[in-house]
């Protein structure tokens, strides 16, 4: 298992074929869509996890 903290809250966990992000970013409104995971990192997410919002 790779676990990948970006800043803040941010996490990427990567097992086997499945590819998580955990809460991506501070700054993901409607008009702004800012993650704080890289967007190289964004084609190969399988799931995307939110704890709070």
């Amino acid at each position: 298992m790779k676990i990948t903290h970006y800043l803040y809250n941010a996490f990427l966990v990567e097992e086997g074929t499945a590819k998580v992000a955990i809460d991506p970013g501070q700054n993901l409104w409607l008009f702004r869509l800012e993650s704080l995971i890289p967007e190289s990192e964004w084609p190969g997410i399988t799931h995307l996890l939110i704890t709070h919002g």
